[in-house]
């Protein structure tokens, strides 16, 4: 019975743990620009973790990339 409590409870820890952990690095969000055609230069400027932008955070994008 003990050991019976002992693994429930690790299996428990380990889905709970598990369940906490999100990485939204890896996400992708795909964003519509309007009349898309007519722009040659796109910038794109993003923050770090604290809300701050820099350079290293900001990308000029120039060709019809897909």
């Amino acid at each position: 019975m003990k050991t019976l409590r002992i693994l429930f409870l690790l299996l428990f820890s380990t889905i709970l743990v598990s369940g906490c952990t999100t990485n939204k690095k890896n996400e992708t969000i795909q964003i519509d620009i309007p009349n898309a055609e007519q722009y040659t230069v796109l910038y794109i400027q993003g923050v770090d973790t604290n809300g701050v932008s820099s350079e290293t955070t900001s990308k000029y994008i120039t060709g019809k990339k897909r």
